[in-house]
């Protein structure tokens, strides 16, 4: 999953600090610097007191960063030996995987998914990850370029996260509740109205400030928490653990959101790096942990919508619901896992 906030920073700085270094220096050429080599040339690179504002955010981390560079100059970044290397290619290399699994996996859904609307829902969900991987690349190359590309791209990445959350929502809700239209279309509206309360607070600039980042935690955190609602409501209408495909898509969710979990502990904590400022500078930082427990989760969801298309091609609706018409999923021999 791509960054909540900056890797240093929230692209925070306003004003006359848009050009003005830390720690009073006064022109960029006085900052120290030092040459790390990758394939395309080599960079600059300098240490936390120097960045300016807007990218000074975790002092855990204390050198390894990019000064300000061109887009051209950013590209080539990407393969020289920095502090945000890791946080690129984690994503760029998830795109990649996701995508491979995506053109793999299309034969089985054909045979998996019995409308060809579950196929599109299989595709839009994985190209909502993708996006959300490849906004977090576009913010994590380019976010040196100048104050106002920082807070831009922020913004892209901002919506790629909660498009990723949406779609962890909508997917779970069309599987869950397709045998009951009324309930998948209740629960797609409050989560639809809570993704564009989301991206409309982070539209606005100063909620994209240090000041804010709890409450922007907070608003991720509360909205994970709201999933349990339609869970829960589902869990009661299957029949409970009685239910053998209650039991296997349980444990599922309950792992996504360990994983999830997990890398927001890591996001918030700054663990390990408080421990040993300067040490995780390029490798094993929390950022970095973040985005690896980001693509995991996805592709973990990803084998979870597979199971739960398999069950419903095998035992369809429970007798009790309203099937959805354009659906001839009942399978009446197979009927035993649900409830009477």
């Amino acid at each position: 999953m791509s960054s909540v906030d900056g890797m240093r920073g929230d692209c925070g700085a306003k004003g006359d600090e848009l050009v003005k270094p830390l720690r009073g220096r006064v022109s960029e050429s006085s900052v120290p610097k030092r040459r790390v080599y990758g394939c395309c040339g080599s960079i600059s690179i300098i240490d936390y007191k120097d960045v300016p504002l807007y990218l000074a955010g975790n002092p855990y981390i204390t050198s390894g960063y990019r000064p300000k560079l061109s887009p051209l100059e950013c590209i080539k970044s990407m393969f020289c030996w920095t502090n945000e290397s890791i946080n690129i290619w984690t994503h760029v290399f998830g795109v990649i995987w996701l995508l491979t699994v995506l053109l793999m996996d299309l034969s089985l859904l054909r045979e998996l998914a019995p409308a060809p609307s579950d196929v599109i829902v299989a595709v839009l969900m994985m190209v909502s990850f993708m996006m959300c991987l490849a906004l977090s690349v576009v913010f994590h190359v380019f976010n040196c370029v100048s104050e106002i590309v920082c807070y831009t791209t922020f913004k892209w990445d901002v919506v790629g996260v909660a498009l990723a959350t949406f779609t962890f929502y909508w997917t779970g809700i069309y599987l869950a509740f397709i045998c009951y239209p009324f309930w998948r279309y209740f629960y797609w509206a409050s989560a639809f109205t809570v993704f564009l309360v989301t991206v409309g607070l982070h539209h606005w600039d100063d909620f994209l400030t240090d000041k804010y980042r709890g409450w922007r935690m907070f608003l991720f955190v509360i909205w994970a928490i709201y999933g349990f609602v339609p869970l829960c409501h589902w869990y009661f209408l299957y029949g409970g653990f009685e239910n053998e495909w209650v039991q296997a898509i349980v444990i599922r969710v309950i792992i996504l959101y360990a994983l999830v979990g997990m890398g927001f502990f890591f996001y918030l904590s700054r663990f390990p790096e408080r421990l040993k400022p300067g040490w995780f500078n390029y490798v094993g930082s929390s950022h970095q942990l973040w985005h690896v427990f980001g693509v995991l989760s996805f592709y973990w969801w990803h084998c979870a919508g597979l199971q739960m298309f398999s069950y419903l091609r095998t035992y369809g609706c429970p007798a009790d619901s309203p099937v959805d018409p354009l659906r001839h999923l009942a399978n009446t021999t197979n009927s035993s896992l649900h409830p009477q």
